[in-house]
């Protein structure tokens, strides 16, 4: 319990839709936290595969952008294959399928939403912390209850008497983990879609914070948000 949150920008990723909102696209006017120093800088580490999911145009979203700005090209935006509205529950199917489709050729793969999160430092240090995690995957964390929690007393206890932090709980927005462990993750989640919260058929966050406790601690949470930066 002796770490302390890391600052904005300290952390190789931001998913925060008011934070992304202000910093995004960069520039002088945002000022001090003007992100125009990150252009070129990265590169995609090489035992990682990065993916994020939309329906939106090609390029058109903050995580897209980021990445071709810091100079990481070479990345996977999975698209549902009808346009319309977006449950994010796709998110499930859309890396499961990538994953079974064997085209995923690295022991690490990070996903990251694609409207409210940008890269702004590098990913190797999102690497090195899931790394001495211990972890099979490792979520970042958020301060919001949500759904499931509310329904499932006994399992909002559980996870807060697990945590390393109060009041931090599992955010799906983005996660990285060995790409076997989270191809039988996904899995597990898929087969509880619509079974284990009235949101279920929507929210993968549901399913997977449904899904910790089965498969605690290889599945784990980043609750000092040293991978991505949220509230």
């Amino acid at each position: 319990m002796s770490k302390r949150k890391l600052k904005i920008l300290q952390q190789p990723i931001l998913h925060r839709k008011k934070y992304v909102e202000r910093l995004w696209p960069p520039g002088p006017d945002k000022a001090p936290w003007d992100l125009s120093y990150t252009k070129g800088a990265f590169s995609r580490p090489d035992d990682l595969t990065i993916v994020t999911a939309s329906t939106a145009q090609p390029g058109s979203t903050p995580f897209e952008q980021s990445m071709e700005f810091i100079g990481i090209t070479d990345y996977e935006v999975l698209r549902w294959p009808t346009q319309g509205s977006w449950r994010n529950i796709f998110k499930i199917i859309l890396v499961l399928n990538y994953l079974q489709s064997r085209e995923c050729k690295t022991p690490y793969i990070l996903y990251c939403d694609a409207f409210d999160t940008i890269v702004v430092n590098d990913l190797r240090k999102a690497v090195t912390v899931f790394e001495a995690s211990g972890t099979q995957v490792l979520f970042s964390s958020t301060v919001g209850v949500g759904n499931i929690y509310r329904e499932q007393n006994d399992l909002w206890e559980w996870s807060r008497s697990v945590a390393l932090r109060d009041k931090r709980y599992l955010n799906a927005g983005v996660y990285i983990g060995t790409t076997d462990f989270v191809t039988r993750m996904l899995d597990e989640a898929l087969k509880l879609v619509g079974k284990v919260s009235k949101h279920s058929t929507r929210s993968d966050q549901d399913v997977l914070r449904y899904l910790h406790r089965d498969l605690y601690p290889e599945m784990g949470i980043d609750y000092f948000n040293e991978i991505a930066y949220r509230n």
